[in-house]
């Protein structure tokens, strides 16, 4: 299993909520990131509060970049955040209704429902797999499930439940408000 730096994990985890964020905005949805806000907090236990203007409707994400889902085939499904401590992961701790996985070699976003990987979770015996974080004063391992992209997109179909592939979005903000009229603004 490979070894993954907290430092390299969090800047991964930061590219994959921009990529979420962006698509959010390419279709329709404005996101808001709960992660870095201060009044709710990361331990609001959801990364992303989204609204979709289609609809109107307010839903809850979290977003989870992986860097080796392109090679492995499988998403880390984390169930302890610290495995020495039985400190619970996103999988426990997450109050999300959705999943927004990310494949960061492939810009792809796998979008599923919680609930639909949690059954899928109950349905199947998966093989456990650990990671582990190097600190400078301690070694943490993370545990967790591999999950089958493939399979569970297949289960998903089967069982009818929501499940999209989509490419990454890209924004392009460099011109953000050149062509609005601004006059008479103090």
């Amino acid at each position: 299993m490979k070894d993954y730096s907290t430092t390299k994990t969090l800047i991964l985890g930061d590219k994959g909520e921009q990529w979420f964020a962006d698509w959010c905005r390419c279709n329709n949805k404005n996101a808001i990131n709960c992660g870095k806000d201060e009044f709710l907090g990361f331990d609001c236990g959801i990364d992303f509060i989204v609204l979709n203007f289609t609809n109107g409707k307010l839903s809850k994400w979290d977003a989870k970049t992986d860097s080796l889902i392109h090679s492995t085939g499988n998403m880390f499904i984390e169930m302890y955040s610290d495995l020495h401590n039985k400190e619970h992961g996103w999988y426990f701790k997450s109050k999300a209704d959705c999943i927004c996985y990310i494949d960061e070699y492939n810009e792809i976003l796998y979008l599923f429902g919680k609930k639909s990987l949690q059954l899928y979770m109950e349905e199947h015996e998966l093989k456990s797999a650990n990671c582990t974080d190097y600190f400078t004063s301690f070694t943490k391992v993370r545990q967790g499930k591999l999950v089958s992209i493939s399979k569970f997109e297949q289960w998903c179909l089967e069982n009818k439940k929501h499940f999209a592939k989509e490419n990454r979005c890209i924004i392009d903000d460099t011109n953000y408000g050149e062509d609005m009229d601004i006059k008479g603004v103090a």
